[in-house]
């Protein structure tokens, strides 16, 4: 068996990933799997596992200069870096009113989905049943397992990833996919899009397509998925009950000077593009400019502060990459291209007792 079908098996069967939990060298020897398959499985590495299925592409795929580490973007920012010259300003996108969102039990219209990060596993029931029964499916994934997921689960399916133009604008690429997304969905009135990870976050596409199908008359809605926040909060023990939590794109974090209070935990996303407006991989430049981030963030939390660079792996059978070094250490991290980075809080949030008193919180007397 491929790792990529095996892959599929513990995607898409509950059974399959039931059994490889329990006894995975058995389900692997089931599987009839190479002592090299088996060994990158057990080892967890994303990278070992990535050059594995690359081997596995069909000729006219592994003849293209492609890197599975790293297939696509990290999601659309927020915010999109405006350049004349060097750095000038990052504007927000159109403001076109967003709305309330349009019933979910139509199927007619637009329906964005997220996989979650590991497509298959991580992919609502809701979600999995819109992709079925679309009559059209568009898709961005950041794996082959998922893709091949989507294209089983609809023949329809068709991947937006060619849209990405090497050396241009990324804007260029998420215009060139709204314009997409509604040429279909003029075509069939039926559209389901596919995005990794939870699709409205950091998503310019998905949002913007909503918006303008709305204003075309069409009925238009979301639905959520689990984004790779979620998944850093569950493998970091994270609680943003007990210190809060912030989440920013760096790049708008720096350039915008954002208020952020170092009391509460800190989540800054596209470290790996920090700087980057063109769709130009692997962004070796990015390196040299981790050093304005690191300087930045030891104004408020010192040198030594510890920081974590985190990855989920869309693998079934992967560990999620986790990096933790001090904030002076950040631009020598290895995890930085494809990583989220978390900023743990520094100090304690300040208490209002006279707030406590008018919320009757008794807390003088310890209860």
């Amino acid at each position: 068996m491929k790792l990529r079908d095996f892959f599929y098996a513990l995607a898409t069967s509950t059974e399959v990933y039931a059994r490889f939990r329990r006894e995975p060298e058995a389900a692997m020897k089931d599987a009839g799997l190479s002592s090299d398959q088996c060994e990158a499985i057990l080892a967890g590495r994303e990278e070992n596992l990535s050059q594995l299925l690359f081997h596995e592409l069909p000729d006219h795929l592994a003849s293209k200069d492609l890197d599975l580490t790293i297939t696509l973007p990290p999601p659309p920012p927020q915010y999109d870096v405006v350049v004349s010259g060097p750095i000038a300003k990052s504007v927000s996108p159109p403001a076109t009113a967003w709305g309330e969102p349009d019933s979910l039990w139509k199927r007619s219209g637009l329906t964005i989905v997220g996989t979650g990060i590991r497509g298959g596993l991580q992919t609502t029931a809701e979600a999995r049943v819109c992709i079925v029964q679309a009559t059209k499916v568009l898709y961005l994934l950041a794996d082959p397992i998922s893709e091949t997921w989507v294209q089983e689960l609809n023949p329809t399916a068709e991947s937006m990833a060619p849209l990405y133009l090497k050396g241009k604008h990324r804007l260029v690429a998420y215009e060139a996919m709204v314009d997409r997304i509604l040429s279909c969905l003029q075509e069939s009135g039926d559209v389901c899009v596919v995005f990794y990870g939870h699709p409205g976050v950091f998503s310019n596409p998905a949002r913007e397509s909503i918006k303008r199908a709305r204003v075309n008359g069409f009925e238009a809605r979301m639905l959520p998925g689990i984004s790779a926040e979620d998944n850093l909060i569950a493998d970091l023990g994270i609680d943003p009950g007990q210190s809060g939590l912030q989440s920013y794109e760096a790049t708008s974090f720096l350039v915008n000077k954002i208020n952020f209070d170092p009391s509460a935990g800190l989540i800054l996303w596209q470290v790996g593009v920090l700087g980057e407006v063109l769709w130009n991989p692997p962004h070796l430049a990015v390196r040299e400019r981790l050093p304005l981030l690191s300087s930045y963030l030891t104004e408020y939390y010192g040198a030594d502060h510890e920081v974590v660079l985190y990855h989920a792996s869309p693998y079934p059978t992967s560990q999620p990459e986790i990096e933790r070094i001090p904030l002076s250490d950040l631009a020598k991290a290895k995890l930085v291209f494809s990583s989220i980075l978390y900023v743990p809080p520094n100090g304690r949030v300040k208490f209002d007792p006279d707030m406590a008193d008018k919320l009757g919180l008794n807390w003088r007397s310890g209860r």
